[in-house]
């Protein structure tokens, strides 16, 4: 029988009574071990009572030994916390005494080396004198460098300023002694000497002087070749080349040399050679050599060649596209304004030829028609001259220049009008004229049709004319022309560059020259 129902919490007297009437049909049994049962827990319950009653008073003497104990402990923690905030204020101003004394050791020691730096620069400065007056180079460099050294420590003395200009005086000094020596060293290309005056002109930090000493001396030298060339008695164009000669060996001699010298050598080169060019009155002589010449469109193409040349020469292997456009201009800079200009040139130019042409009547009107024809042919041919002598100059004022040739037209076209007027009057042709030219009505219509020959010629020359001229621009502003990247390109009239830009993507393709 289970009696372990009696200690679940939804015990069920009913269902328990059920179950235990099936297992003992006997309910007189059922209630005597019901009973037996009673009496077990009651006398387990005595028991237990009995021997919990026997031990409370030892229970509550321990409990009264553990309160003191635990009084005792806290008394305890509290001393031992009392002991730790005492250690941290003495720790809190044990340490602050220490970084004070760090701090005054610190102060000590600097004083100590700023002390030592004042008496290592009277040492030194008192050393210098001697120094300079043996004229060791290395020895004074080198103490120089320890007084800058030196001095950097002294900047809260009273008298820094006073010890900086001493150090700049005596840089300038040292500056004045080598001086001579530099420019001898640059003169003759003496690489051991010029490397050890460089090295010293860096540790005074004056580089810029250094290199001022070598363009001056460089540029010195070049000047009196030029002046040479100059008084020779040779045009301008004669010599010009051989000046450019001369500055492009200049510029090769100086890349190799100074290569072993200066870090940035080829900027350096690139400078010389800008200054040499920059301290020459070129423009002097080249607007006077503008000025006498009787074809200045010639003149002018042939300076711009050897001027090409040269700037194609001189600026070949350079590092930089900065440093290359900063050389052309420099070396375009003389003919820039006449390059500008070249419209005005070339409209005056072709203006003293168009003056010259006859075109006058003559005894017959067969004859008269090749005088015609015979001036046509020669304005014809004498712009195919122009043609290729001018189109490489037309890259900067190409609209002035198809301005002048228009110009040039207009005038040509004003004198044919007058001699063919002058003609219709002498053939007697308008109403109420009479001819005075003694021949047949025959040779007179035969003159006719041969003057409209002729003037058909022209206009087809005409055309002919325009197309060379546009495949020429084309071909001049190709990417691969090494003129085409000048920088005087940007400084060229907006009309100019339209007009160009114009012909070279056909938009338009409308002819440069005026047609008859």
């Amino acid at each position: 029988m289970d009696y372990s129902k009696f200690c679940e919490d939804d015990f069920d007297l009913k269902s328990w009574l059920n179950d235990a009437l099936e297992i003992e049909c006997n309910p007189d049994t059922l209630v005597m071990k019901l009973q037996l049962i009673m009496q077990e827990v009651n006398s387990s319950l005595e028991d237990s009572s009995m021997a919990l009653l026997t031990d409370i008073p030892r229970i509550v003497t321990k409990l009264q030994s553990l309160n003191n104990e635990t009084l005792l402990l806290k008394k305890l923690m509290n001393l031992i916390r009392n002991d730790i905030n005492k250690v941290q204020h003495d720790r809190t101003d044990s340490m602050s005494i220490v970084v004070e004394l760090d701090r005054v050791k610190n102060r000590m020691i600097d004083t100590e080396r700023r002390l030592k730096q004042a008496d290592k620069w009277c040492v030194l400065n008192d050393q210098i004198d001697a120094l300079f007056e043996e004229q060791d180079v290395n020895a004074i460099s080198a103490k120089l460098q320890e007084m800058r050294e030196t001095l950097s420590a002294l900047t809260n003395l009273p008298d820094y300023e006073f010890r900086c200009d001493r150090l700049s005086n005596l840089y300038n000094r040292l500056e004045a002694m080598l001086s001579p020596r530099l420019i001898a060293a640059f003169n003759s290309d003496c690489l051991e000497e010029t490397i050890l005056y460089y090295r010293v002109f860096c540790d005074m930090n004056r580089r810029p002087e250094i290199l001022n000493y070598y363009y001056r001396t460089h540029r010195t030298t070049f000047y009196k070749f030029f002046l040479s060339l100059r008084s020779n008695g040779q045009p301008f164009e004669e010599w010009l080349p051989k000046l450019y000669t001369r500055l492009l060996e200049l510029k090769q001699d100086q890349m190799a040399w100074t290569s072993q010298v200066f870090d940035d050598h080829c900027t350096v080169v690139v400078s010389l050679v800008s200054q040499c060019l920059k301290g020459l009155d070129i423009l002097t002589d080249l607007n006077g050599h503008m000025a006498d010449t009787t074809k200045p469109v010639q003149a002018l193409k042939t300076l711009l060649d050897i001027t090409a040349r040269f700037a194609k020469s001189v600026s070949r292997e350079l590092p930089s596209s900065e440093a290359k456009d900063m050389l052309l201009r420099v070396v375009y800079a003389p003919l820039s304004r006449h390059l500008l200009s070249f419209g005005d040139k070339v409209k005056s130019s072709l203006l003293k030829d168009i003056h010259a042409l006859p075109l006058r009547l003559r005894k017959t009107s067969s004859e008269s028609v090749s005088e015609l024809r015979a001036s046509t042919k020669l304005v014809v041919d004498h712009i195919s001259e122009y043609i290729p002598l001018s189109m490489e100059c037309t890259r900067y004022s190409l609209s002035e220049t198809v301005a002048a040739i228009e110009v040039y037209f207009d005038l040509l076209v004003e004198k044919i009008c007058t001699f063919v007027k002058e003609l219709r009057t002498a053939l007697g042709v308008d109403a109420g004229s009479t001819s005075c030219l003694q021949e047949d009505h025959w040779v007179a219509f035969q003159s006719c049709l041969n003057l409209l020959h002729v003037l058909g010629e022209c206009d087809l020359s005409v055309e002919q004319l325009d197309r060379e001229m546009v495949e020429r621009v084309k071909e001049l502003h190709s990417p691969e022309d090494h003129l085409s990247s000048l920088p005087f390109w940007s400084e060229a009239p907006a009309e100019n560059t339209a007009l160009v830009t114009a012909v070279i993507t056909g938009e338009g393709r409308a002819r440069i020259c005026l047609c008859l």
